[in-house]
C-alpha cells in the first residue's frame, strides 16, 4: 500500500507532539542525581537517584558492603537474619524462634562437669580435665591384653595384682622401691622370650658402689644380690642339684676361700728325673703369674719324691728328690689368682638395705588379707 506525501506529513507531525508531550512529562517529574557503575540505584529523594550498598560485578557476583564480592552473595559487615525457624544477630550469635529448637538438642546454655570432671562454663573457652583424686574404675582401663607400639615410661608405682584362687593361698606380697609386685600366687612375674635377646635387663644408676639386683628374706635381710661391678654374694651356700640314678636330687655344694683364685689340673712324667709343664695359655690368661702361684704334685709310682722349681709365667719344672733318676709318672694341681683381685682378702660384706615400698592403695590390702585368710 502507498502512503500520499499528506499522510505522511501527518504522522510526523503526530509523531512528534506525541514524543514532545513525553519530555514535557519527564520534565515535570524532575529526577535528578547520579551514581557509579554497577552500584545498583536507590532513591535517595521524591526525585533523586544515588548509590546504594548492594555492587554488582560483570560476572553477577553481588557484594554489600563491599566492591570485591568473592562469591554470589559477599556480606562484609555484621548482619542479622530473620526467618521463622531460627535468627542471626550482628554479633554472630544464632537464636531459635519459640518453639523451634536445634533437631534433637535444643539450646546449649552450658557445659557441666559431671562427677570426676573438672571444669566447665557456660561462656568462653571451656576447658574439661579428668579430676585425678579418684581411684576407682569409672575411668577407662587396660583390656585383658594389651598391645603397645613405642617404649612406655612410667613415673610412680607398678601394681602387678595376682589374686589368690581356685584353692590356692595368698603368698607374702613382694616389694620394689618403684615396682610393686603384689602376689598371691606361686608365679608372680612371668616373661617369655622367643629372641636371642635378655629376658629381663635391671639396671640401678649408682655413683661408686650400687646394687644391680638383690633378694630379700621375710625379714628384710639381704641374702642374694649383684653389685655394680658385676660380683655376687650369697648369704647361704651355693651348690648344685645334681641327679641321681633314680631320678633324685641332691646338693653339691662349692668350696669357698678367703681369697680369688682360679685353679688348673694336668699329668706329666719324668724323664730321667726331671720335665717342664707348660701351662695352657687360655688360663694364663685369667689369673695373675706374675706373683707367686702354687703348685701341688702327686706321684704315680714308686720314686724319692717330687719338687717344683723354676717357675715362670708360662710354666715349670718338676724334679725328683735326691737326684732320682726315675720316669715315673704324676698329676699336678696349678692354682694362681684371678687377675685383677690379687689383693682381695676377706673383704667386708655391704649388704644392701631393702627399700621401702611405695603404699599400696588399700583396697588391695583388704583383698589380699581376705585371700589370705581363705
Amino acid at each position: 500500500m502507498k502512503i500520499n506525501s499528506r499522510v505522511r506529513v501527518s504522522l510526523l507531525v503526530f509523531l512528534f507532539c506525541g514524543l514532545t508531550a513525553v519530555a514535557q512529562d519527564i520534565a515535570a517529574v524532575n529526577v535528578t542525581g547520579g551514581g557509579t557503575a554497577d552500584f545498583i540505584p536507590r532513591w535517595t529523594g521524591p526525585h533523586n537517584l544515588g548509590n546504594s550498598l548492594i555492587f554488582q560485578t560483570v560476572g553477577g557476583q553481588v557484594g554489600i558492603g563491599t566492591t570485591t564480592p568473592a562469591s554470589k552473595l559477599d556480606v562484609n559487615g555484621a548482619f542479622k537474619i530473620h526467618g521463622t525457624s531460627f535468627s542471626i544477630d550482628p554479633s554472630g550469635k544464632v537464636h531459635f524462634v519459640p518453639g523451634q529448637t536445634f533437631p534433637g538438642v535444643g539450646d546449649i546454655t552450658a557445659v557441666n562437669a559431671g562427677a570426676g570432671v573438672l571444669g566447665g562454663g557456660t561462656s568462653g573457652n571451656v576447658t574439661l580435665s579428668l579430676d585425678t583424686g579418684f581411684t576407682d574404675s569409672r575411668y577407662a582401663q587396660l583390656a585383658v591384653t594389651n598391645s603397645f607400639g613405642a617404649d612406655q615410661d612410667f613415673l610412680g608405682s607398678i601394681f602387678f595384682n595376682v589374686l589368690a584362687c581356685c584353692g590356692q593361698v595368698a603368698g607374702t606380697d613382694i616389694f620394689g622401691s618403684d615396682v610393686q609386685l603384689n602376689g598371691s600366687d606361686a608365679r608372680v612375674v612371668v616373661a617369655d622370650n622367643n629372641g636371642g635377646t635378655q629376658t629381663v635387663q635391671m639396671q640401678n644408676f649408682v655413683n661408686g658402689f650400687g646394687f644391680i639386683e638383690a633378694q630379700f628374706d621375710l625379714n628384710g635381710t639381704a641374702t642374694f644380690f649383684t653389685d655394680n661391678a658385676g660380683d655376687t654374694t650369697a648369704k647361704g651356700t651355693k651348690s648344685a642339684a645334681v641327679p641321681l640314678h633314680d631320678g633324685s636330687m641332691v646338693k653339691v655344694f662349692s668350696m669357698e676361700s678367703p681369697e680369688v683364685w682360679f685353679e688348673d689340673f694336668g699329668s706329666g712324667q719324668l724323664m730321667g728325673g726331671i720335665t717342664t709343664i707348660t701351662l695352657e695359655p687360655t688360663f694364663a690368661q685369667t689369673v695373675n703369674l706374675k706373683t707367686a702361684y702354687h703348685v701341688f704334685l702327686t706321684p704315680k709310682g714308686d720314686c724319692k719324691g717330687l719338687y717344683v722349681t723354676n717357675e715362670t709365667q708360662t710354666g715349670f719344672e718338676v724334679r725328683e728328690m735326691g737326684g732320682g733318676q726315675s720316669s715315673v709318672d704324676f698329676d699336678y694341681r696349678i692354682v694362681a689368682h684371678r687377675a685383677q683381685y690379687e689383693k682381695t682378702r676377706l673383704p667386708a660384706a655391704r649388704l644392701p638395705k631393702v627399700g621401702q615400698p611405695k603404699q599400696r592403695p588399700a583396697a588391695l590390702i583388704h583383698h589380699n588379707r581376705e585371700s589370705a585368710s581363705r
